[in-house]
């Protein structure tokens, strides 16, 4: 009996020990990706800088409306769930899906302008705050 759970630990540690490199590994391709990125697109070093400012607000604009959209369609879907189940897990998740609306709301550009900020005020520091709750709620109920 003792054997088999021995054996059991060992297969456990090597699920462990390959999850650890694959997540070190996908965090040392995430950063090349940025480095790359920057090579190819040297934001800030550009003499086009006006027209890459423009494309890259437009774009956030369309990536936080997105993302708020996503959002909105996953709070109500797992809402509609958690009603009917009463699940807490399902309700961390909606909590987190929550804050990453707060979080596109947040980043959106146009929020930003309507309330004056440019870029340097509370609007810069509460993305992060969204974004560190959703994580922290993901974290709570991936450990239950």
């Amino acid at each position: 009996m003792q054997k088999k759970k021995n054996k059991s630990q060992i297969k456990n540690n090597g699920f462990a020990l390959k999850a650890l490199l694959g997540t070190f590994g996908i965090f040392a391709v995430g950063l090349l990706v940025f480095f790359i990125v920057d090579l190819i697109m040297p934001f800030g070093r550009h003499p086009g800088m006006m027209q890459i400012r423009a494309n890259v607000f437009l774009l956030k604009i369309i990536l936080s409306i997105a993302i708020l959209g996503f959002s909105l369609y996953l709070i109500f879907d797992y809402l509609r769930s958690y009603l009917q189940v009463k699940n807490e897990m399902l309700l961390g998740v909606l909590l987190s899906i929550i804050a990453f609306m707060m979080f596109a709301i947040s980043t959106n550009p146009i929020m930003q302008f309507m309330f004056r900020q440019d870029g340097n005020g509370v609007f810069s520091v509460i993305p992060l705050v969204f974004a560190a709750a959703a994580l922290g709620t993901l974290a709570w109920v991936s450990s239950k």
